[in-house]
C-alpha cells in the first residue's frame, strides 16, 4: 500500500465492519451452531487435504460480505497481482516483497537474492 493510499481503517467499509462486530459481538459460537447445524459445511475449506475451520468463529454471511468489501476497497486482489509480479510494493522500503521467492524452490532468480 503505497503511503498516499487510504489506510484501511479509514475507510467506509472498516466502518461498516465495526457497526456489524459491535450487533453481532453478543451472538455466542454455540448459538450459531444451534441456528445452523449444518455451519461447519458453509464456513470451512479444504484444499490439499488441509482443513481450514472458521466455523467456530463469530462469522456469518454478511461478515464476509463486508471483509470482501474491505479487501475490494482495499483492492487486495491488485496488490496480489503486483506482488506476484514482482513490482515494488514495500512502500516502506522501497522494493519487491519476496514472500512467493521463499517457496519458490530452486527457481528463484539469482537477481532477487
Amino acid at each position: 500500500m503505497s503511503n498516499n493510499t487510504p489506510q484501511p481503517h479509514t475507510r467506509p467499509e472498516w466502518k461498516a465492519l465495526e457497526a456489524h462486530q459491535k450487533s453481532f459481538s453478543d451472538t455466542s459460537i454455540v448459538d450459531l451452531f444451534k441456528d445452523d447445524a449444518q455451519r461447519f459445511e458453509t464456513f470451512h475449506l479444504s484444499l490439499g487435504g488441509l482443513v481450514f475451520d472458521y466455523s467456530k468463529h463469530r462469522v456469518n454471511e454478511e461478515t464476509l460480505s463486508l471483509l470482501c468489501d474491505l479487501a475490494k476497497a482495499c483492492d487486495v486482489e491488485g496488490a496480489r497481482e503486483k506482488m506476484l509480479a514482482g513490482e515494488t510494493i514495500n512502500a516502506s522500503e522501497g522494493r519487491a516483497v519476496l514472500h512467493t521467492a521463499l517457496r519458490a524452490g530452486n527457481d528463484i532468480d539469482p537477481a532477487l537474492e
